[in-house]
């Protein structure tokens, strides 16, 4: 009995560390974040992709890049 307790601990430990987030993001401005909660990178999207000027930065918070999608 406790191998099977065992067993399904570790299935469930496993499905939850390779839980995917599969929504789509609605239309407008969004904001994504580092696990450290600093900005990584802020832009419009529209029907769920990038559209206009985007900025990433780098995980210090440091502007990388601006571009236009």
């Amino acid at each position: 009995m406790k191998k099977v307790n065992l067993f399904i601990v570790i299935i469930l430990i496993f499905k939850i560390c390779t839980a995917q987030d599969n929504t789509v993001k609605q239309d407008g401005y969004h904001i994504f974040k580092y696990p450290n909660n600093s900005v990584s990178s802020e832009g419009l999207i529209k029907n769920g992709m990038p559209d206009g000027f985007w900025k990433s930065y780098y995980v210090t918070g440091i502007k990388k890049s601006d571009k236009k999608n």
